[in-house]
Order: structure tokens, then sequence, then C-alpha cells
């Protein structure tokens, strides 16, 4: 586990026979963090989970904002070599995406992680044509301190690169002047605040077939996505929330 820009990534190694998917929440107690704070263990959001054909041995990455208890306590600390810890869970199950023609992930800060975990789903069930999806976008508002580790870097690539252009795949970070885009580029890059209510409607008047509006953010920009599909009352849209924790809370954007 090593902190980074304010976000807490976990690492776990997990035995065969625990199955965890990506969309899951686990908790994590480290006992040399002390019994006290068993009392006080947050959800933490599984990203990946990628496991070994040899072994069956499975590696989950997680991700939280210090925010609460232990997960405060870890981000404080330095912690330079493996350390043995206890994996409740998994908690919950993920959304099944599958039946929709067009999705949209509005989402904030770390919100990110559980919109690329479900697209790296997408990506693999399309390839055994088991989802409708022909267009898939993320519409982040990034934290100006955000910083992402090298494996997130690798992951997002492969991800990628396992599409094959399946579905039409984008990702707008937003975060001040628009730059220039490139012809056949995946990803889309601008630099200002971004407008949820207009962003949003500019993919519903896109849309191809049902269509699933996913929101990981804050309070503002959940309002915003509702007053968008609000703004559109005959086109096929279902709003999905989804958070990070119940303890969660996002930065003021």
């Amino acid at each position: 586990m090593w902190p980074s820009g304010g976000v807490l990534w976990v690492e776990v190694r997990l035995p065969y026979r625990r199955d965890v998917r990506p969309g899951q929440f686990v908790q994590v107690w480290v006992p040399c963090a002390g019994c006290r704070v068993f009392t006080q263990l947050a959800l933490l959001y599984v990203v990946v989970a990628e496991r070994e054909k040899t072994t069956r041995e499975s590696t989950i990455r997680m991700v939280a904002r210090p925010q609460r208890g232990l997960i405060d306590i870890l981000y404080r600390s330095s912690f330079t070599r493996p350390r043995p810890v206890a994996i409740l869970g998994p908690y919950g199950r993920p959304h099944n995406f599958a039946p929709y023609g067009t999705i949209v992930f509005a989402v904030e800060d770390i919100g990110i992680f559980r919109a690329l975990s479900y697209i790296g789903m997408l990506v693999e069930d399309s390839r055994k044509r088991q989802v409708m999806a022909r267009k898939v976008e993320i519409v982040w508002q990034r934290d100006k301190a955000f910083e992402n580790p090298e494996w997130f870097k690798i992951w997002r690539q492969e991800l990628m690169d396992l599409d094959y252009n399946s579905f039409e795949l984008q990702t707008e970070a937003i975060n001040q002047a628009r730059l220039p885009r490139k012809i056949g580029e995946r990803i889309l890059v601008y630099n200002r605040s971004v407008d949820f209510t207009e962003e949003i409607s500019r993919c519903l008047d896109e849309q191809c077939g049902e269509m699933a509006v996913a929101v990981c953010a804050g309070s503002h920009a959940r309002e915003c996505v509702k007053k968008a599909v609000q703004l559109h009352p005959y086109k096929r849209a279902q709003i999905v929330e989804l958070d990070m924790g119940p303890y969660h809370t996002w930065p003021s954007t």
C-alpha cells in the first residue's frame, strides 16, 4: 500500500478460494495498525481483480481517500514492505450495464476508478458478444492533485488495447482550454471546469439505443446530471447512481 496525491492505494494478494470482482467492496484490517481501529474499518472499492492462471491466486487493487479511521492511519504510515492483512467481504454486486446501447459515466475525482472498472468488464463481455453497448463515454472532473500510479496507466492502456474498437470508447478528463483532438484519438482531454448538464445533454443527443447515465460524483454534479436527463423526457435514459463508499466525501469542485 502507498499514499499518493491524497489517495491511498492498496494491493492485496488473496488465496485462490477468495472470489472478489471489480465493482465490489471489501474491508481491510491491518493488525499492525492496532485493535482499536477494527471498529472503524472503511469499505474499499475494488478497482482491479487479477487471477494468476498457475497458482489461481488473485491480486486485488483498491483505492480510497483517507478520511477517517484505518484509512487515515494507513495513509499517514510509511509501509515499505508487504504486511499481513485480514479481508472481510466482498460486499455488493456490480451493476449490470449489458442491456444498454449507450453508457455514459459522469464522474469526479476517484470516481474515475468506478467507471474504468466497469469499462473493463464491458470490454471483456463485448469480446464474448454479451453486451449491447456501442458507445461508452466518460466525462471526468479531475482533482488537480490527482496522481496516477504506474500500474494504473498500464491497466488503462490494456483496456484500450483489448477493446479492438468493438464500441466507441471515449474518456474526457476535465480540469482550463480545450486541447486539439487528433484523428482516431481514443482519449479526449480538455482542461476546464465541466458543465455536467451540458455534457450529458450532448451525450443524450448522440445516444444509440437504450442509455444508462452512471454518476459517481458529488451532490452538485448529480443534480446537474438529473437535470440534463429531465430536459430530455423523450429519451430512453436511466440514471444509475454509484458511490465510492458510505463514508466517502467529495472534494468541492
